[in-house]
């Protein structure tokens, strides 16, 4: 699930090979629209190895995204982008501690 959200936010970034001609400025310019994915996937390694902070981080994530675009977008759009990130980090919680149980 994450993987497939991950996929649809680098989509996003595929829109610099249209605004930009030289080869360095489009790198430059894909390389931070892809910020968002990497920090997606430094979460997915942290929770792979410690699944609370991991959830943590993922529903840390959400809400980051929710206040920094409150008020830019509708509900769908902050349950599209979001959701996942909820999800996947409740999941891990989850895991963690019936895990410890």
């Amino acid at each position: 699930m994450l993987f497939s959200s991950q996929l649809f936010i680098s989509l996003f970034a595929l829109d610099v090979f249209s605004e930009y001609e030289e080869i360095p400025k489009i790198i430059l310019a894909l390389l931070i629209h892809l910020i968002p994915t990497f920090v997606l996937l430094a979460a997915l390694v942290i929770a792979w190895k410690w699944g609370h902070i991991g959830g943590f981080i993922f529903i840390a994530l959400g809400f980051l995204y929710i206040i920094m675009s409150w008020g830019k977008g509708s509900v769908f759009t902050f349950i599209i982008i979001s959701g996942p990130s909820f999800l996947v980090g409740l999941l891990f919680m989850i895991d963690y501690y019936v895990k410890k149980v």
